[in-house]
C-alpha cells in the first residue's frame, strides 16, 4: 500500500452503514476505501425491517402480517422481513468493487487531519490517506465528539435463541414483533417483551428484550426469563445448536458535534431510533444523500465542506425530530411492566399511518406532536396520572406527554 495514494473517502467499519455509504460514494464516481479488520466478515445481528421500508434489500423470510401484544392484540397491517444478511453483505461488496472501491483489511487507529486531507494509521504500521474520513464503527467509537448528555445512558438488551418446536407456538404466518404478555417473574427485571420470528419447519428465533433501561441487564437473566416464559405457556422447544444472540444497543446516543472533520454515519452518527432500537432502514435511506454531499463538497474550502456534509448526515428537520424521539425514549425507560403495556396499547390504537410515520421516522416535528396528542387522548387515566406524577416537566403546552 502506498503512503502517497489518496482516496476520496475512507470509511471505517464494514457493517451495513459502512458498506452502503461506500457503495453509494463509489457509484457517484468517488474512490472509497473500506477499512476493517475483516471487511468480508459475517454480520452477527439479525436484522428485521418492515417489508415496505427497504423493498430492495435481500430477505431470508417475509411475513405478510406483524403482531403486537400489549393489553390486547394488534395486527399492524404491515409486512415484516428478516434480512438475508449474507446475501446483503455479499451484494454490497460486489457493487463496491465493481464501482472501483476497495477494502483494506486492517484496524484503524488515530485520524490526523491536515487541511483538506487526513491520515489514518493502521495496525500494521502503515498509513492511508483520504480527503474524507467517515466513522461507521458504531456507537462506541472514540473518534466522534458528542454533545454532553446530562442523563444516564439507556440501553436495549436482548437475548435470542433458535429453537425447534413440535408444534408452532404462534401463528407461523406472522411476525410477532413485540409481545408484552407478562412473564412469570415480571418483577425480577425491567419490563421485557418477546420477539418471535418463525423460520419454517417448526424452527423459531425467539428473543427476550428489554426495550430501554438505564444500567446493565444480565444476558443470563434474560435467557432465564425467556425459557421461563416458554415453560409457563406450555411451549416445548429444543435448541437447534445455533449460537445465542446477545444484543446491547445504546438508545439515547447524544448527537455528534456538527462540523467536526471526522464524519460519522449509521449508529456512530446516532441513527438508532431512541424509541425502538431500529436503525437499518433510516441508515439506508440516508446513504444516497450523504454520498451526494461527499461528492458535491469535496473540493470546497475546509471551513465549508465539513458543515455541508454534516447537514446531509443530520438535516435540520431530522435533528428536531430526533430530540422528540429522545424525550419519548427517556419516558419509556422509567415505566414498570403494567405501565409499558398501557403505553403501547394507546400507541398501537393510533391510525396505521400515524404508527408507521412514528416508527419509520418519516413524520415532521408538527406531525409528531399531533401523534403525541392523539396517543395521549387514548391513554388511560392511570397512564395520564403516571406521567403527571413521575414526569411533571414532560407535558407540553398542548398537553402531550412529550
Amino acid at each position: 500500500m502506498s503512503a502517497t495514494s489518496v482516496h476520496d473517502v475512507l470509511v471505517l467499519g464494514a457493517g451495513p452503514a459502512a458498506l452502503s455509504l461506500a457503495v453509494a460514494a463509489a457509484e457517484r464516481g468517488l474512490r472509497p476505501a473500506v477499512i476493517a479488520p475483516r471487511p468480508d466478515a459475517p454480520w452477527a445481528p439479525n436484522y428485521g425491517v418492515f417489508a415496505d421500508e427497504v423493498p430492495d434489500v435481500p430477505r431470508a423470510f417475509v411475513w405478510d402480517r406483524t403482531r403486537i401484544v400489549a393489553e390486547s392484540s394488534h395486527d399492524l397491517q404491515r409486512g415484516y422481513a428478516n434480512v438475508d444478511k449474507d446475501a446483503f453483505r455479499a451484494g454490497l461488496l460486489a457493487r463496491l468493487h465493481a464501482a472501483g472501491g476497495r477494502t483494506i483489511a486492517a484496524t484503524a487507529g488515530d485520524v490526523v487531519h491536515e487541511g483538506a486531507e487526513a491520515r489514518v494509521s493502521l495496525d500494521g504500521g502503515e498509513t492511508v490517506r483520504g480527503r474524507w474520513v467517515v466513522d461507521a464503527t458504531g456507537t462506541n467509537t472514540p473518534r466522534i465528539e458528542r454533545h454532553p448528555d446530562p442523563g444516564p445512558p439507556h440501553c436495549q438488551w436482548a437475548c435470542g435463541i433458535e429453537v425447534a418446536c413440535a408444534e408452532d407456538p404462534f401463528d407461523p404466518g406472522e411476525m410477532r414483533m413485540m409481545d408484552f404478555t407478562p412473564a412469570p417473574d415480571e418483577l425480577s427485571l425491567p419490563p421485557t417483551f418477546l420477539y418471535a420470528m418463525p423460520r419454517g419447519q417448526g424452527r423459531w428465533f425467539l428473543e427476550e428484550t428489554v426495550l430501554t433501561a438505564p444500567g446493565r441487564v444480565d444476558f443470563a437473566l434474560l435467557e432465564r426469563r425467556l425459557r421461563g416464559r416458554l415453560a409457563h405457556a406450555g411451549i416445548v422447544a429444543t435448541d437447534t445448536g445455533e449460537p445465542q444472540e446477545h444484543c446491547r444497543i445504546l438508545m439515547n446516543v447524544p448527537l455528534p458535534v456538527l462540523g467536526q472533520p471526522t464524519l460519522a454515519f449509521g449508529a456512530a452518527a446516532g441513527y438508532v431510533h431512541p424509541g425502538t432500537g431500529y436503525s437499518l432502514a433510516f441508515t439506508l435511506r440516508h446513504a444516497p444523500g450523504v454520498a451526494d454531499a461527499l461528492a458535491a463538497h469535496i473540493d470546497e474550502p475546509v471551513d465549508v465542506r465539513y458543515r455541508a456534509v454534516w447537514d446531509a448526515i443530520w438535516p435540520p428537520a431530522d435533528r428536531s425530530t430526533h430530540r422528540f424521539y429522545r424525550r419519548g425514549g427517556s419516558l419509556l425507560a422509567g415505566l414498570d411492566g403494567r405501565q409499558v403495556r398501557a403505553f403501547f396499547e394507546s400507541f398501537f390504537r393510533l391510525k396505521p399511518e400515524q404508527r408507521s410515520a412514528f416508527l419509520d421516522r418519516t413524520a415532521t416535528l408538527p406531525a409528531l406532536y399531533k401523534i403525541g396528542l392523539a396517543q395521549y387522548a387514548r391513554m388511560s387515566w392511570m397512564m395520564k396520572t403516571a406521567f403527571a406524577v413521575r414526569y411533571p416537566g414532560t407535558r407540553s403546552a398542548a398537553g402531550a406527554p412529550f
